[in-house]
């Protein structure tokens, strides 16, 4: 494969994993907002408020990651350059909100009950594979930086 035809794919994919994510971001909108709506807010048992709460609430993470990554596809689809400083941080920034996600829903979810249900629904006070994932983006973050050293080295070579 020649690098015309690398680059091209590169703005392909990135038009297409823009258009995924900005529909994904939709769907997560709307499900946070569903979620709430199941029911007026004040009848909610401590149990389904705590559960609507914190679902609304990975929906709303889940929308503000993929809100990062599409503009990050953007990025990518315009300039065809995955490796640059504003993708790094956005692979970070995702990488940190994934690991805020872990906890924050299950937070957000026991401050809505007054801990009501701190003690009953403790097992899902944190979110494992939300902790892995954010480790490993924030590990792919760093190689990202390194590609865009190696970049900017490359730039100002030629």
């Amino acid at each position: 494969m020649n690098k015309n035809q690398i680059i091209k794919n590169l703005k392909r994919g990135g038009i297409c994993f823009t258009i995924a994510s900005f529909i994904l971001l939709l769907i997560n909108l709307y499900g946070a907002i569903a979620v709430l709506r199941l029911e007026p807010y004040s009848q909610m048992q401590a149990g389904t408020r705590f559960q609507a709460v914190d679902i609304s609430t990975v929906f709303v993470f889940n929308a503000l990651c993929l809100l990062l990554a599409a503009l990050m596809f953007l990025r990518i689809a315009k300039d065809s350059r995955p490796f640059t400083q504003k993708n790094v941080h956005t692979v970070r920034n995702i990488g940190i909100l994934f690991l805020l996600g872990s906890v924050c829903p299950a937070l957000a979810g026991n401050i809505a009950t007054g801990f009501e249900v701190f003690g009953k629904m403790s097992q899902q006070f944190f979110r494992p594979n939300d902790i892995i994932a954010g480790v490993i983006l924030l590990f792919i973050a760093y190689i990202m930086h390194y590609g865009a050293m190696l970049q900017q080295e490359s730039d100002e070579t030629l």
